[in-house]
């Protein structure tokens, strides 16, 4: 049972962006001038901070230099080769039970001293390869006298056999205790086979392929395995607006299932859950309703599950951080103007919180110049942005939408579809190939950077994320009153969809949304009854505006950035629809004997539209 306000939230927010500022400090923590606080602001500090600032980003430029530019080229490469041959020194002596010269260990440890972990693992790794390559050249020269002494030999003997043996063998004669003898049934020996097989699996080391193509290690183990099993979890949102503890909702959850599993570099995380709902306390009215199905006895997790959530966290892709799928069905949502109204309260906590990166996004806005301001944002962006791969799937997804009018009279709006797909596309380029005219999305997107004079340093690619949604079977449908039946809106349609935002907020110069949508028909009906009713529920929403309006705070007093900044910025966005049918069907209404109906038909339909909308952006410490 969990317990939830506004004021909790926040200091969630405020935890998670501590953490993240952790990992900073951690970094650079070696540069920052702690006996100058900026609490304090003593004589000087602007330039002591400013020193900070600079040797803090000269580390990460120098950094990246030696690892990517020509000049250092040459001095890599001599570096490596040197590392390479002292390496196979020390595992030479290692393996014929020398000792090792201490220059030679000396020159080791202040070489790793000065390196990354990901380059010494790398120098190591080449050097046990040529030395392992060397051992089996040269062993396959013996020829049959190499072999008739190596029958002489015990086969617990690595000195005298002829198999390659990993880093392993290697630490276990040098650090582990390998004294010199060959009696492997001893702590001191040679590690037998089978405590090495083991060793591998516990780590999941895949150790080099054998002459023969087998590997001492055939499957793929994780270090460990977590499962969690739920029955019910409940949490209660609590309203403190105007000073008035209440709750505004009520979530359940049952029937939930846990697995994580964890690797060295990677994990997965699946949770799946049999129900749920979400139940307004002030009406008294279920707001969200999730599969109400009940598992049977001994039937699989995965069965008769209403949602699932599976996150990849994996290291294979480096310009990744997150796979999220997540699959859910059914779902009823039920529209209630004064929940929404409760809830905006949380909503504005996520939408006014700023964290870390969004606060030094805000900071160049302070930057004049178009050019440098949007090529040091992406700059910033580019150094620490990872994709998030989204793969959405819901299901029997029902919407109502209640309201009255003017004379109190009840109408309904029934909004269905029977699959909603969504799923991250990768290239850009790549993402409208098989669309029909695809350099226009392109050109429309390129032509904006390319009008104020951005350098080409910046790929579209790498500015925009985009979307493929697919929608079938999707119709609108109302209850009116005087009419007997419900009355058809929208009749049914499948729509393909191609969404691509923009991940540098705030600038105009950018495009920052289109949309792509393709449907091949369209029916609409329209009469009006279903006029009235459309500008009664379109006055139920200005409404809903106005008061989230009233009773939202301007600003936000929890806001943690440190100066005031307000910029005016144009939201820019575009539509393009191609319809293949479009059909509208006009019921005038008129007496029975004398009624009219009208029937309009269009066929290849190509629409587009460009959006500009100015917005006013304050962020007040």
């Amino acid at each position: 049972v969990l317990s939830l306000d506004v004021v909790q939230l926040q200091q969630i927010l405020t935890l998670c962006d501590y953490l993240y500022i952790c990992q900073l400090r951690e970094k650079y923590g070696r540069y920052r001038p702690w006996n100058n606080p900026l609490s304090s602001k003593h004589e000087g500090w602007q330039r002591v901070w400013w020193h900070y600032a600079q040797q803090s980003v000269m580390s990460d430029i120098r950094k990246k230099l030696k690892k990517t530019s020509w000049k250092y080229l040459g001095e890599r490469l001599s570096r490596r080769r040197k590392y390479v041959n002292l390496y196979k020194t020390k595992l030479k002596c290692l393996r014929e039970e020398q000792l090792i010269d201490d220059d030679t260990l000396r020159e080791l440890e202040q070489m790793e001293k000065e390196s990354d972990i990901d380059d010494i693992l790398n120098y190591r790794s080449s050097a046990e390869c040529e030395l392992q390559e060397f051992l089996l050249n040269s062993n396959s020269c013996m020829g049959v006298s190499g072999t008739s002494i190596a029958l002489e030999k015990s086969p617990n003997d690595e000195r005298s056999s002829s198999r390659p043996r990993g880093w392993l063998n290697w630490l276990s004669r040098g650090m582990l205790g390998a004294g010199g003898t060959d009696d492997s049934s001893q702590f001191s020996g040679v590690v037998s086979d089978e405590v090495i097989k083991d060793i591998y699996e516990a780590t999941k080391f895949q150790p080099a392929p054998l002459p023969n193509g087998t590997s001492a290690v055939d499957d793929i183990v994780f270090f460990s395995e977590i499962k969690l099993r739920i029955h019910q979890v409940s949490a209660t949102l609590w309203s403190l607006s105007r000073n008035i503890g209440r709750a505004i909702a009520e979530l359940t959850f049952e029937g939930i299932f846990i697995e994580c599993k964890l690797w060295d570099e990677s994990a997965v995380i699946t949770a799946l859950v049999r129900s749920g709902k979400i139940f307004n306390p002030c009406k008294r009215r279920d707001i969200l309703l999730m599969g109400m199905a009940v598992v049977e006895e001994g039937a699989l997790e995965t069965e008769k599950t209403s949602a699932s959530v599976q996150v990849d966290i994996s290291s294979e892709n480096k310009d990744v951080k997150l796979f999220v799928k997540i699959m859910l069905q059914p779902l009823e949502v039920t529209y209630d103007s004064e929940f929404i109204l409760n809830v905006m309260e949380f909503y504005n906590m996520f939408e006014t919180f700023k964290f870390q990166h969004e606060r030094v996004i805000l900071s160049l806005n302070g930057i004049e110049d178009v050019r440098a301001r949007l090529l040091s944002k992406a700059e910033y962006i580019f150094s620490s942005r990872k994709r998030v791969v989204w793969d959405l799937n819901f299901g029997n997804i029902r919407i109502d939408i209640p309201w009255r009018n003017a004379n109190s009279e009840p109408f309904n709006m029934v909004v269905e579809t029977r699959a909603f797909f969504l799923v991250s596309k990768g290239e850009f380029v790549s993402s409208v190939s098989d669309i029909e005219e695809q350099t226009y999305v392109l050109k429309n997107f390129s032509n904006s950077v390319c009008s104020s004079d951005i350098s080409m340093e910046i790929q579209l690619h790498d500015l925009y994320d985009q979307f493929e949604i697919k929608v079938d079977d999707f119709e609108v449908k109302a209850t009116i009153p005087y009419f007997p039946q419900i009355v058809s809106v929208l009749d049914k349609l499948s729509a393909s969809i191609r969404l691509t935002s923009c991940a540098i907020p705030d600038e105009s110069i950018l495009k920052q949304l289109e949309a792509y949508i393709t449907m091949p028909t369209l029916h609409v009906h329209f009469s009006p009854s279903i006029y009235g009713a459309v500008l009664g529920l379109f006055a139920n929403f200005d409404m809903l505006h106005s008061n989230l309006d009233y009773f939202l705070p301007k600003v936000n007093s929890f806001s943690t950035i440190s100066s005031e900044l307000a910029t005016s910025k144009a939201f820019s966005s575009s539509i393009i629809v191609n319809l293949e049918s479009v059909s509208f069907h006009i019921d005038l209404e008129n007496v029975k004997e004398n009624g009219c109906t009208l029937l309009l038909n269009l066929h290849e339909l190509d629409m587009r539209q460009n959006f500009q909308v100015e917005k006013f952006r304050s962020v007040l410490s």
